[in-house]
């Protein structure tokens, strides 16, 4: 993307006697530089929320202890950023997904929620020690990772994640791969309570991957959410290792939908999600009795 294909931030704007008002701001392929979010941040001290999304021309962003109302801060598929330098005290979430940048955290002591995708992610898993992040990992409560630029999630050993309650995944798989994986991930998150991972379907040729199978309790795990529910070997092997694992489960949801037709006219019930539906069924009725279950 480029100049050519988006809007360009009006400059003139910035002169606006109620632009120090602001408490959110959305800007979603919009040409934006440096100096004017950084202009923006520093004259609105009001601000709690800010996406920045699919913008050609920022290369970098430093937010400086000055916003001290800062939340939220998302910064997605900005594909020639270099650094982000973040100095905000109660920034709670933050949402990073592109290129591998520096990635600066300093005084941020309620980050507790943390979602990584792009490039940056698949450096994030393979750095084991998360090395790359300068802050304690033992303040985040909850962490997100779409892996979807990597054709393999291969996950090694990960540090202990000790306050750890929400994971969420983006994964890619297919038939012949294993998302076993992924499970010494969930090894490091001793009081997980609610895990989310989609599958992300590839149909290209592929070598079958064989990962031993390591028993694990998760004792604290209460909810786990399926998305893309095929009833392929892949999925069932990976289902059937979380029941299995996670004997005090009271909410199970299974959604066999391709998540992106849903609401549109591609969304149809064909005979391999009715199939899908009977296996994801049968798999947590005979696995996990107790738990509340929802198909979709």
């Amino acid at each position: 993307m480029n100049w050519q294909h988006c809007y360009k931030f009006p400059e003139h704007s910035l002169g606006n006697s109620n632009i120090n008002c602001l408490t959110s701001l959305k800007l979603h392929y919009v040409g934006v530089t440096q100096d004017i979010l950084e202009y923006l941040l520093s004259n609105c001290p009001h601000i709690e929320s800010v996406c920045i999304s699919a913008s050609p021309c920022l290369l970098g962003l430093k937010i400086l202890p000055t916003s001290l109302k800062l939340k939220y801060l998302e910064i997605v598929h900005c594909h020639h950023l270099k650094f982000l330098e973040i100095f905000a005290i109660n920034l709670t979430s933050l949402t990073y997904s592109g290129p591998q940048i520096e990635l600066c955290l300093k005084n941020v002591p309620n980050l507790a929620a943390l979602s990584f995708g792009g490039y940056y992610a698949e450096n994030i898993i393979q750095d084991k020690n998360f090395r790359r992040l300068s802050i304690s990992l033992s303040q985040i409560a909850k962490l997100g990772l779409d892996l979807a630029a990597l054709m393999y999630s291969c996950f090694s050993r990960f540090p202990r994640f000790k306050n750890l309650e929400q994971l969420e995944l983006l994964v890619n798989t297919t038939d012949c791969w294993s998302l076993l994986s992924c499970t010494s991930l969930l090894r490091a998150c001793p009081i997980l309570y609610r895990f989310s991972i989609q599958m992300e379907w590839l149909d290209e040729p592929c070598k079958i991957r064989k990962i031993e199978e390591k028993s694990i309790k998760l004792k604290c795990l209460k909810v786990v959410e399926l998305r893309w529910f095929r009833g392929s070997t892949t999925d069932v092997e990976f289902a059937t290792f979380l029941f299995m694992n996670a004997p005090y489960l009271e909410k199970i949801k299974v959604d066999t939908r391709n998540p992106y037709c849903v609401g549109t006219p591609f969304e149809v019930m064909d005979n391999e999600k009715v199939i899908a539906k009977e296996c994801a069924t049968q798999l947590a009725i005979s696995l996990s009795p107790r738990a509340e279950l929802e198909v979709l």
